[in-house]
């Protein structure tokens, strides 16, 4: 291609005559306020590409107005992943360098421009006059259409010529972008645009942008690692057959095909990286059943992929398990293998009591005590009913008659709130027992030599960690109590933004408030899986970061999410009701992590 871009051809729909066509196509769509109404893509007006008119109809529902002076969110840090940069960086240069007239640009795929040179200067003045320069977001539902944000709504290549663009101030110029997909993946990683005044459009400009596309393609096909490219290979080879699940995976990367995906949510690529991991020890090759955050039993084939050197991964093929009954929901009582501290403290509990008599569980408020102490009883003899006292309303003379039967469990709840004569009473009541007796004590609530003394009767100790010491057992818990608090409904699932939220919560109320929130988003969902603003505010304030916010950061975030609601997520409207700048409300939303919910 050489460098001078050449003159319009009226035969490929661009120029004076087709630019006086679109405007006044422009003008009558978007003065009248139904006029794009529409149930199907079809174009409202035959001069109009069907495309445009679509766009130009997201555009009007997210309430961008035509019109007004453009003002874009900018975030000057954005960068675009390492990969993708090494990738795309000399092919741009070179296209920039080659072309007149033209500015190159490249935007993630969010649409955030990370990349932009031209040789022509005065074009790159014209860009930032409309803040397209590096940092800016183009994402349609704030820019409207445009040839980086469309392309990430329709996945596919466009050219948004002068009037076809939303906004007036973008009307002097063409952009054509095009869609760069990871070749492993296929996911969308960026896209490659071109921009020039709208006088230069011609008809080899969509070409040369998606050859420069697909040259990108090729070089991060060719920059992937060698252990990419064994996982990815080991998933093609055996993904070829519709009746496996398959899925390739080390702690990085996941591959699935549609099966697989169809079997599990993302947050259990944990779950079968740290089982495959455990179970890879000591073989190349095991099976297994696994029980999925959807309650799905699977029978899981496990193989290790080698890159020639060493360990890549392990290929992973599923069925899903037949049940000769009816599945009972996972409850903590039973064993859960996604759970990997509960269930080593399950282990050891039933380790420790089933040659002794009598265990006392130790923990903070809230961290499951007595559900640890149920559980125990439940797995040794599951045939069986336990006592059950609760001393913050229970006496002790209720344990004396069932403390002589040598049958028995009893598990005793709250011991810490027992005074010095009650607790010596209880020691008595224990050095006569027969049966199995589990204590639950929170140490931070007795006194130490109360505590010392209730020790020194039992057989031993353990202390169920709070969940801030257990954060990785979260994402399985959640499942299981929204299981619990939703019986005998569909299944409603937690978001992955919405489990990792309450991952880096502290949780001071430990599993008694995983369960008081999750009951308090369940109500807000209302039937529909749980999303992060569907949690009480308190507890979906944590930075993007992962940091949890402070008190004031906690306000500002409600009072954002509250002027984003109530004007259906615009948030140039909702940064008018709160004062601020358009600008200020995308950093706001940024930096507090607020998404806008999935369009339903």
């Amino acid at each position: 291609m050489s460098g001078e871009l050449g003159p319009p051809n009226s035969g490929t729909g661009w120029g004076p005559r087709a630019r006086r066509r679109t405007q006044a196509a422009r003008d009558r769509l978007l003065s009248d306020p139904i006029a794009l109404e529409a149930d199907d893509d079809r174009s409202p007006d035959a001069s109009l590409r069907s495309e445009i008119a679509s766009s130009w109809r997201r555009s009007q529902l997210s309430g961008i107005d035509p019109g007004a002076s453009l003002a874009l969110p900018l975030d000057p840090d954005r960068q675009p992943t390492p990969r993708l940069l090494r990738a795309a960086t000399p092919v741009l240069e070179r296209l920039s360098q080659q072309l007149s007239h033209t500015a190159i640009t490249l935007a993630d795929s969010s649409s955030w421009l990370v990349w932009r040179d031209a040789a022509d200067h005065r074009l790159l003045s014209g860009l930032d006059r409309i803040s397209a320069a590096p940092g800016a977001l183009l994402a349609e539902e704030v820019a409207g259409t445009n040839g980086l944000g469309t392309v990430i709504e329709v996945r596919s290549p466009i050219i948004v010529a002068g009037p076809e663009h939303y906004l007036e101030d973008m009307q002097d110029f063409t952009c054509v972008g095009v869609p760069i997909k990871d070749p492993l993946t296929m996911r969308l990683e960026g896209i490659v645009a071109l921009t020039c005044h709208y006088r230069d459009t011609n008809e080899h400009l969509l070409p040369l942008v998606a050859e420069a596309a697909r040259e990108i393609e090729v070089r991060l096909q060719e920059g992937a690692s060698t252990r990419e490219r064994a996982l990815f290979d080991a998933f093609l080879r055996t993904a070829r057959s519709p009746a496996l699940a398959v899925a390739s995976m080390n702690d990085q990367f996941l591959f699935t095909n549609a099966q697989a995906a169809e079997l599990f949510d993302p947050t259990d690529h944990a779950l079968l990286w740290s089982w495959a991991k455990d179970s890879m020890q000591h073989s190349r090759t095991v099976t297994g059943r696994l029980t999925l955050s959807r309650g799905v039993p699977v029978d899981v084939r496990c193989s290790t992929v080698d890159d020639g050197a060493s360990p890549a991964g392990v290929l992973l093929t599923m069925r899903p398990g037949r049940e000769t009954r009816p599945a009972a929901r996972r409850s903590l009582g039973s064993t859960l293998p996604d759970m990997p501290v509960w269930q080593r403290l399950l282990d050891e509990g039933c380790r420790l009591l089933r040659d002794r008599r009598r265990l006392a569980v130790l923990g903070e408020q809230g961290a499951g005590k007595a559900t640890f102490a149920r559980a125990i009883h439940n797995l040794l003899r599951p045939d069986t009913s336990a006592l059950e006292l609760d001393f913050a309303v229970d006496q002790v003379e209720q344990f004396a008659t069932h403390a002589r039967d040598d049958d028995s469990t009893a598990v005793l709840r709250h011991v810490d709130c027992l005074d010095h004569r009650q607790v010596r009473a209880l020691c008595a009541h224990l050095e006569r027992s027969n049966g199995r007796v589990l204590l639950t004590v929170d140490p931070t609530q007795i006194d130490p030599i109360l505590l010392s003394r209730l020790i020194d009767q039992t057989d031993g100790a353990l202390t169920v960690p709070s969940l801030r010491d257990r954060r990785d057992d979260i994402p399985a818990l959640i499942a299981v109590l929204l299981a619990e608090l939703n019986p005998g409904s569909t299944p409603v699932r937690c978001a992955s933004e919405c489990v990792d939220a309450l991952r880096h919560n502290d949780l001071p109320g430990n599993v008694a408030e995983l369960r008081r929130v999750l009951s308090t988003a369940l109500a807000a969902a209302d039937g529909r899986d749980v999303t992060l603003d569907d949690l009480p505010s308190s507890h979906h304030a944590v930075s993007r970061q992962g940091r949890r916010l402070v008190a004031l950061e906690v306000a500002e975030r409600a009072a954002v999410v509250r002027a984003l609601q109530g004007n259906s997520w615009n948030a140039e409207a909702a940064a008018v009701a709160l004062g601020i700048s358009r600008a200020t409300i995308y950093r706001k939303m940024k930096s507090l992590n607020i998404k806008r919910p999935a369009r339903g």
